[in-house]
């Protein structure tokens, strides 16, 4: 997939299979930060990556990126992520 930043005009390929972007007011900060989230799946195993996409806005602090496993049971070998929710 790829992901176009309307800030800076570029563009970035990025290995993924699903993805949705959320805005969210994370503790501590007065203002929403722009949320990209994407779900990889590889010959190994599956990922769930969070970002901030963008500048924060003043006076927030910014998100950390952050990544977490995604089990696939055995059995399931070929599947991977095709579609992402995300409810607050």
């Amino acid at each position: 997939m790829q992901l176009y930043s309307i800030e800076r005009k570029v563009s970035q390929p990025i290995e993924g299979h699903a993805a949705c972007f959320l805005q969210f007011t994370l503790e501590g900060n007065p203002e929403p930060s722009n949320i990209f989230c994407f779900a990889v799946r590889n010959a190994t195993a599956g990922k769930l990556h969070i970002i901030e996409v963008g500048s924060p806005p003043a006076g927030n602090q910014a998100h950390q990126k952050r990544a977490a496993d995604v089990f696939f049971p055995p059995e399931a070998q070929n599947d991977f992520p095709v579609a992402m929710q995300v409810k607050i």
